[in-house]
């Protein structure tokens, strides 16, 4: 069959997510189990609702395929789905994470960091903000009810010189094990036996 190249704006493309979104919720359907049926990354998503593109016809069509000959839902027997915030709750969080980034002076990157995500997670949820799990939602909760200050930025430790001589120290005996390790090798595939450390030691 010929590829549907119909293109879809990207406010149909977000309405037919949230459609199949809801279908997944209603079957107890893994998202990632939808767009394996229908022949697609999970992150089809974030082009829609991150990137703001659209998408082709075929793409729907794929999708509506997918669910129409599978009504009761896509499971396997292993399959565990995440509890999710509501719309309106990924939306109330966002805006409680963006006011404590402002009011503390935290930096984002320090914030993701405590919170255990990266940082391209925590830009979604502040610039365009979809729902998240409610396991991720708990660990924002917790830092800043654990940090109501703010999180104190980390002070990056400068050896002392005894530490950069000993590191010193350490990469020359690292380079040293090395070069023997290879001269060994080369020494047993010419002559069928070790080198002799001795001989290495005088080398050296």
């Amino acid at each position: 069959m010929p590829i549907n190249r119909e293109y879809i704006s990207n406010a149909e493309a977000r309405k037919l997510h949230r459609e199949w979104a809801e279908w997944c919720e209603r079957t107890g359907t893994l998202w990632s189990r939808l767009c394996e049926k229908a022949g697609y990354s999970t992150s089809i998503r974030g082009v829609v609702f991150h990137q703001n593109k659209g998408m082709l016809g075929q793409t729907r069509d794929d999708f509506q395929q997918a669910i129409a000959e599978n009504p009761d839902g896509i499971r396997r027997p292993n399959d565990v789905r995440r509890d999710l915030l509501s719309e309106e709750d990924t939306a109330v969080l966002s805006g409680k994470v963006a006011a404590y980034l402002d009011r503390t002076g935290t930096s984002k990157e320090r914030f993701s960091i405590a919170v255990g995500r990266e940082s391209c997670g925590l830009d979604r949820l502040l610039i365009n903000p979809t729902r998240i799990s409610a396991a991720s939602a708990r660990r924002y909760e917790r830092v800043m009810k654990n940090h109501p200050d703010g999180l104190p930025v980390e002070v990056e430790h400068k050896p002392s010189e005894a530490e950069m001589i000993e590191a010193r120290r350490f990469e020359a005996e690292r380079l040293r094990n090395e070069r023997f390790a290879r001269l060994n090798a080369e020494h047993q595939q010419r002559y069928g036996k070790p080198i002799g450390r001795a001989v290495w030691e005088m080398a050296a």
